[in-house]
């Protein structure tokens, strides 16, 4: 006989230490850290700093929830700029405007929900580059993912929390592992994705029941949808 056993991959909806208090839209919780710049912090101590707290780099990737965050830090930070979650990593392109070359920290493509400031993006494509966002003109700006922030105007970051459940006849526990994570948040965001399973090829999304139901984690609940 076989016995199915719920497990369930969770994120908590943590504060993480930094930045309180914090604010939410759908099924996502923020919170906003500063750059101390005393300490050289780059674009990616801001994503190792959200990491290390369970969640990342804020993905705002619909006009719906750049307006939600936006409305929110303008209510909250004077001006400045803080570093969200999208990335473009070293020699992809000439292009280095070119949309594909660009992703967020779930995975998610970058579409025009969001624009480049003037002369943006400006990084040479044989670095790493991270992105800003201005909450004063909603515009984002490109930096070097590696480098210590000099410039003040760079406030801080925005990070992002999800709490999410998905089950799996395999027990497994509670996976922290970032590839589970990131495959995770992409079925969140996709409302046909009903699980998903991680195999040579990466993380594949599904639409319905996967025929190895031991590699397959299946979506139950949405919090706070």
């Amino acid at each position: 006989m076989l016995y199915f056993t719920c497990i369930c991959v969770t994120f908590s909806l943590i504060c993480g230490g930094f930045g309180c208090p914090n604010f939410q839209y759908q099924w996502s919780q923020y919170t906003v850290g500063l750059i101390d710049h005393e300490q050289n912090q780059s674009w990616l101590d801001a994503k190792y700093i959200c990491e290390s707290s369970r969640g990342y780099l804020a993905s705002i990737t619909t006009t719906d929830e750049v307006a939600a965050v936006l409305g929110y830090m303008r209510m909250n930070y004077t001006d400045g700029r803080y570093a969200i979650g999208l990335s473009r990593q070293a020699n992809l392109s000439q292009d280095i405007s070119l949309p594909a070359n660009w992703k967020w920290e779930t995975g998610e493509d970058f579409y025009a929900n969001i624009q480049w400031d003037s002369n943006q993006p400006n990084i040479n494509n044989t670095l790493q580059a991270g992105v800003r966002i201005d909450i004063k003109t909603s515009k984002i700006l490109d930096m070097r993912a590696n480098n210590p922030i000099k410039n003040k105007n760079t406030k801080g970051y925005i990070c992002e929390f999800d709490s999410l459940y998905f089950q799996s006849t395999e027990p497994r526990g509670v996976i922290t592992n970032a590839s589970y994570i990131r495959c995770a948040l992409r079925c969140l965001r996709q409302k046909e994705c009903r699980g998903f399973h991680l195999d040579d090829a990466g993380c594949q999304i599904k639409t319905g029941l996967n025929g190895d139901p031991k590699r397959h984690y299946s979506k139950v609940i949405y919090r706070n949808e």
